[in-house]
């Protein structure tokens, strides 16, 4: 019996306590349950938050990406621009060297035409100047002038027994205009002689008063041993040179283009006439 009613106590109070309990669980377990919600919202915004700036890093890495690739193609595109200017300024180069090769060429063919010409031309004048001196030589030679008129006979000239050789600043056969050019202003002074008894005594030929010069430069002219300061040029109608007459030791010399000196035999008139030439 005593069992029994222990039983039945210890039955009450557990239901008692089952019912206290359960009555008290609603309570408790509603405050556990927002609490979970909060941490599982806590988690998710965490989750949310990572998994944004997840997709951040990797907005960033495919933007690093994207502005590599973008400074890689500029870089490439630098580069074959540079290369190209490079190319560009190589083949100016090429183009500017080329020209001044050119150039180069050109002046040298040209400075080589303007040297063969003037050799040319050298030469040309150098034959003709040879040419001119052999003509010259040949006439001195060879030509001499015609004294067979009466007035140039031996009874009226006396031939001497020497040869004109000394020194003398005129040449046979040259011309007039060639010793005017030849010879400067102040040393080339001649006159025309216009007596008419005088050139009648020459005939063929033309009379020049020529006088000495204290200036002058072309050699002066000797005869024996004496400088002669004034002295008559005779020249043909070809305007050549052929003779030189003078005065010395009181008689008048001629020396014709034979080389040969003359002297006048005793005619008072021609000596008188020369005087005045001499004079003026």
């Amino acid at each position: 019996m005593r069992k029994i009613v222990k039983k039945t106590v210890i039955y009450t109070v557990m239901a008692g306590l089952m019912q206290t309990g359960l009555a008290s669980l609603p309570i408790n377990a509603a405050p556990k349950s927002d609490e979970g919600q909060e941490q599982q919202d806590q988690q998710r915004r965490q989750q949310e938050r990572r998994e944004q700036e997840r997709q951040d890093r990797q907005r960033q890495d495919q933007q690093r990406r994207e502005q590599d690739r973008q400074d890689q193609q500029r870089q490439e595109r630098d580069r074959q621009d540079q290369q190209r200017q490079e190319r560009d300024r190589q083949d100016q180069q090429r183009r500017e060297q080329e020209r001044q090769d050119r150039q180069r060429q050109e002046q040298y063919r040209q400075e080589q035409e303007r040297q063969s010409r003037e050799r040319q031309e050298r030469y040309r004048l150098e034959q003709e100047r040879q040419s001119r001196e052999r003509q010259q030589w040949y006439r001195q030679d060879q030509k001499r002038h015609d004294w067979s008129n009466e007035r140039y006979r031996d009874t009226i000239w006396h031939r001497t027994d020497f040869s004109y050789d000394e020194p003398s600043p005129f040449r046979w056969h040259e011309s007039f205009s060639s010793m005017r050019d030849r010879f400067s202003p102040d040393e080339y002074r001649m006159e025309f002689i216009h007596d008419r008894d005088w050139n009648d005594r020459f005939p063929g030929l033309h009379s020049y008063r020529w006088r000495d010069h204290p200036g002058y430069h072309q050699g002066f002219f000797w005869y024996r041993g004496i400088r002669i300061h004034d002295a008559v040029l005779f020249f043909d109608d070809w305007d050549e040179l052929v003779g030189v007459g003078f005065m010395y030791e009181g008689v008048f010399v001629f020396i014709r283009d034979d080389g040969r000196p003359y002297e006048h035999q005793h005619d008072s008139a021609l000596l008188a006439l020369l005087l005045i030439i001499f004079a003026l």
